[in-house]
């Protein structure tokens, strides 16, 4: 079905932008945005700053899944354990 799923044996967790910084200074409010996978951050991001519709594209086809999870993840688990969950902050104590 997917003849080049071997090449895609990394998914990317987290972005290393710093959307927090330049989000606020977009106006989203009712927008259309198209924006690439990756992490999901972007369409998330885009979400949360008033976004009616987010096109996600990416190369590969495990992002969604991912996507998809971390949607899960968040309506389910506080954010210590979001974090525990995903491997985020493994290195720091809260």
């Amino acid at each position: 079905m997917y003849p080049i799923l071997p090449f895609f044996h990394n998914l990317y967790p987290a972005t290393n932008e710093e959307l927090y910084e330049f989000f606020p200074k977009l106006n989203l409010k009712n927008a259309s945005v198209m924006t690439v996978g990756s992490s999901g951050d972007q369409v998330l991001y885009s979400l949360m700053f008033g976004a009616k519709e987010v096109v996600c594209v990416d190369i590969n086809p495990f992002t969604k899944f991912f996507y998809d999870l971390k949607v899960a993840g968040i309506g389910h688990f506080d954010f210590t354990n979001f974090n525990k969950y995903f491997g985020f902050f493994s290195s720091f104590s809260f």
